[in-house]
């Protein structure tokens, strides 16, 4: 029974895009849940830090990771997650030009096999493999997104953001993000 829920839980892991939570819309402190916490947690564990399971729960584990890592960066140790540590988790990252793609796309298939949609969340890229995790950073917030498509093939241009993943970072136009891959 466990090796069915497992396989099961995997092979939706693999339909689907993940669902990219914003963080950066609010403070984050022990005690908080959610989505936004679990970027916060996945996104120190994809540079191989290792802050705990990425379970949406803020508690005493997470919160040593963020005091360790708010001490290294030279900012206030408060062990909350606010605007100058979510820029800090992303400085050094190298920027990029991303733009938006989608709307008339929608219906086609991704080169990954996705069916595009106003509400598909992920980017495009030349050559990460279908389903990377890629961290995106754009105007104070952070999401992570996977790859769901080949492209830009544009001079000059890294990422494509799906429309519904732009209006996530709250971006509306071309414009330099910081990427992490």
């Amino acid at each position: 029974m466990l090796r069915v829920l497992v396989t099961a839980v995997a092979f939706l892991a693999l339909a689907a895009p993940a669902c990219a939570a914003t963080l950066g819309d609010r403070t984050l402190k022990k005690g908080d849940h959610g989505d936004d916490v679990v970027t916060l947690q996945r996104v120190p564990a994809m540079k191989g830090y290792s802050v705990g399971p990425a379970d949406g729960i803020f508690g005493r584990i997470t919160k040593l990771a963020v005091k360790r890592f708010q001490k290294l960066k030279g900012l206030a140790v408060d062990g909350r997650v606010g605007p100058l540590t979510t820029h800090a988790l992303a400085y050094s990252w190298t920027i990029r030009t991303a733009t938006l793609y989608g709307p008339g796309l929608w219906g086609n298939r991704t080169a990954c096999g996705y069916t595009l949609g106003h509400r598909t969340r992920g980017i495009a890229h030349r050559t990460l493999p279908c389903g990377t995790p890629v961290p995106v950073y754009y105007g104070g917030r952070l999401a992570i997104f996977p790859v769901i498509d080949r492209g830009p093939y544009t001079d000059g241009v890294s990422i494509d953001l799906t429309a519904a993943a732009a209006r996530k970072l709250g971006m509306t136009s071309t414009a330099p993000v910081r990427a992490g891959y």
